[in-house]
């Protein structure tokens, strides 16, 4: 069975470019293809006043890497060297995808960093993101 989160944005009291920006975030997710980036489904908004934009996601059923930490903490067990390594090498790679994609995350943290049962690390939350030209795209 496969499940999906969906994100609920509150956008009928913002400015036009505050909501232009939430949109960019559902624009932006569709774009990323990645198995350790969350997965876009869909984005649409509410009827007949538009006022909250909805954004269907996979589900990464572990819960966020912040969480994690905390779980972790209280247990007193830390985390071995290869658990930290699989995290890190998972996130480099969404990352790496994310600046082929000329995108700039801009809010890395543990609380969008996401994690399934079986180990497989998501990177999530474009809210902020933005669209870069590298300098050098310039010269070619």
């Amino acid at each position: 069975m496969t499940y999906f989160v969906m994100k609920e944005i509150q956008i009928g009291h913002l400015s036009n470019k505050e909501k232009q920006a939430s949109v960019a975030e559902a624009t932006v997710l569709a774009k990323m293809h990645h198995s350790n980036i969350c997965s876009y489904v869909e984005s649409f908004l509410n009827s007949p006043k538009n006022n909250i934009l909805y954004i269907v996601m996979d589900y990464a059923d572990g819960g966020d890497l912040s969480g994690a930490v905390e779980r972790r903490k209280k247990q007193r067990r830390p985390f071995t060297e290869a658990e930290v390594m699989n995290v890190f090498v998972q996130l480099c790679l969404a990352m790496k995808h994310v600046h082929a994609q000329k995108i700039l995350h801009r809010d890395l943290k543990a609380q969008n960093i996401f994690l399934t049962k079986k180990g497989v690390v998501k990177l999530g939350d474009f809210g902020i993101a933005k669209g870069i030209k590298f300098w050098f795209d310039i010269f070619l």
